[in-house]
């Protein structure tokens, strides 16, 4: 079965491309489903909490959040391409996305 494809300019000039069944199914703000940037809060949130359970520091807690959602994000990415959620332009996901 093929799947419709929508195509999002994001960050520069690199592009997303999102299933347009996963696209009407949410409102959007920018281009992007609130439920993707709703997943990013909670995740930001338990990073966060975990963070702080480990360090007291708040620069630390701040940086050790920040590398813990990069991780996540590295490591799902090739996931929710293999699972059709979308594909980038190019066959590497570009180090803009980790930014």
């Amino acid at each position: 079965m093929a799947t419709s494809l929508t195509r999002i300019f994001y960050k520069s000039d690199k592009v997303l491309t999102l299933p347009t069944s996963l696209c009407k199914l949410h409102l959007k703000v920018l281009g992007v489903p609130l439920v993707i940037a709703f997943n990013w809060l909670v995740l930001a949130l338990a990073a966060n909490s975990l963070s702080l359970k480990v360090f007291s520091n708040k620069w630390v807690v701040s940086i050790f959040s920040g590398i813990l959602i990069a991780c996540y994000d590295f490591f799902i990415e090739p996931v929710a391409i293999n699972l059709d959620y979308w594909k980038w332009d190019n066959v590497v996901v570009p180090i803009q996305n980790y930014i």
